[in-house]
């Protein structure tokens, strides 16, 4: 495995290759064909309030893994090295689980945690394994069968980060000096308002989510790995027998649950993992919800992208880190001033439409019609992690300049979409005209929002 000027790793054969062609046969990304149903979906989190404490989230591995441990089993996870490089590693009791909780963020190196796994398999021991739905996928094509005694963990994940932002990050926080503990997300204001924690020798470096460089690259898709942009993975048919990550919008679901300390979604896809599920049912809360419910940007298609990623990444490879901030993550323009009252108004009237049609038709049922400017600035301002953006429709998608693929609106009556919503400020009487004469032959709905925004409002250029 080497890693390329991004710092991401890839196989390479070496002079003892045969080229037998195995590498190929038993690669996720060619190989593995999804099984499973569709998934039971959970909010659910720990009742022990030290798990959800020692936890990124709503604590479920950790039920997971001491299910596992009963059992004679051991757990596979990531956890950092001391060059705070991530790798995946093998834990038999509940002291050496500690390191493979919380969120890492950035790409594990498997190692020898497949081969592991088989001989603990081959030895009649119960395994946990843990991690993204690609590895998940890869170790079953590598197992070539499905084992009985083995479990599979698969998180709802946003993409892996690249090794060399992250320790660029880290030397520049920490001015050369090597951190003692590096904490993405803690819950010191709560799940729901995470903090980053970074303790160096002679200071401890704390930000939100907004402030914090490495978050903001994370979340904006600039420093991940090229094929999470693609992945075949974002789905709800999932490679796991289980599927854990944050319930993120659990609060429009059931807005009884406490969220302060964190809630998780849980899919269960297969009768293994129901079992297990079953198993630790008496240790967590956990509330039924609809899939559509549960529906997030991971679980739906693979992440937007354009250009501005491969410039972030040459440049985070040649620049100094601070003209990196500079130039990608906190750029000084006109456009930063805060928004007006209006403008935030605007933003929650169309959070509020998008919830209620995702609520009565799904997501995959909804489409905005128009790709111009105006929908820009809604997949800048309103479209989040916990309210994923729908498919957009142009009469020209080749002249659209957004990051992320438009659809020909011809192909509207075939993609069994049943509401579009008109999506342009300026030209919305002659969209609402067009998506009327083009959705009307298959009793699509055809919504103009602009009949009831707040009077006048114009999208920011």
């Amino acid at each position: 495995m080497n890693a390329d000027s991004e710092g991401f790793r890839y196989p390479s054969a070496g002079r003892d290759c045969i080229r037998c062609g195995r590498c190929l046969r038993v690669c996720p990304a060619l190989a593995y064909v999804a099984t499973h149903s569709m998934p039971v979906c959970f909010a659910a989190h720990s009742q022990d309030t030290n798990v959800l404490r020692a936890s990124t989230s709503g604590g479920l591995f950790t039920h997971v893994a001491r299910w596992s441990f009963d059992r004679n089993g051991v757990v596979f996870g990531v956890a950092y090295d001391s060059e705070w490089n991530t790798r995946h590693v093998m834990a038999e009791n509940e002291q050496q689980l500690a390191p493979l909780r919380r969120s890492k963020y950035v790409q594990s190196d498997t190692r020898e945690s497949f081969r592991q796994t088989r001989e603990c398999l081959d030895a009649g021991r119960r395994v946990v394994y843990s991690g993204t739905p690609c590895q998940i996928a890869g170790l079953r094509t590598y197992l070539g069968s499905d084992h009985p005694l083995l479990l599979t963990v698969d998180l709802i994940c946003h993409g892996v980060s690249s090794h060399l932002f992250l320790k660029q990050y880290l030397n520049f926080l920490g001015r050369g000096a090597t951190p003692s503990a590096v904490l993405f997300r803690t819950k010191t204001q709560g799940w729901d308002n995470n903090l980053v924690s970074i303790v160096f020798p002679d200071h401890t470096y704390q930000s939100d989510n907004a402030s914090d460089a490495f978050m903001q690259a994370f979340e904006r898709n600039l420093c991940l790995r090229p094929c999470c942009l693609t992945c075949g993975f974002a789905g709800l048919q999932r490679p796991g027998d289980l599927s854990i990550g944050d319930f993120w919008g659990v609060q429009r679901v059931f807005p009884d649950m406490a969220l302060s300390q964190g809630i998780s979604l849980l899919l269960v896809n297969t009768q293994r993992g129901n079992q297990c599920f079953h198993d630790i049912r008496s240790h967590i809360v956990s509330r039924r919800c609809n899939a559509c419910d549960a529906l997030q940007q991971s679980l739906v298609a693979p992440l937007p992208h354009d250009q501005t990623r491969r410039n972030f990444m040459a440049d985070v490879a040649t620049l100094p880190f601070s003209q990196v901030l500079e130039k990608h993550i906190f750029p000084t323009r006109e456009s930063d001033r805060a928004p007006t009252p209006l403008a935030l108004a605007v933003k929650a009237y169309w959070t509020q439409l998008l919830m209620r049609l995702y609520a009565e038709h799904g997501l995959p049922k909804i489409a905005l019609y128009g790709g111009g400017v105006h929908t820009r600035w809604l997949l800048d301002e309103v479209f989040q992690p916990d309210l994923p953006m729908p498919a957009v429709y142009d009469d020209c998608p080749e002249r659209c300049t957004l990051p992320i693929t438009v659809r020909d609106a011809r192909n509207l009556p075939g993609d069994k979409v049943s509401v579009v919503i008109v999506s342009s400020d300026a030209h919305h009487v002659e969209l609402m005209t067009a998506a009327s004469r083009r959705c009307a032959p298959s009793a699509i709905t055809v919504i103009d929002p602009y009949t009831s925004f707040p009077t006048g409002f114009s999208v920011p250029k």
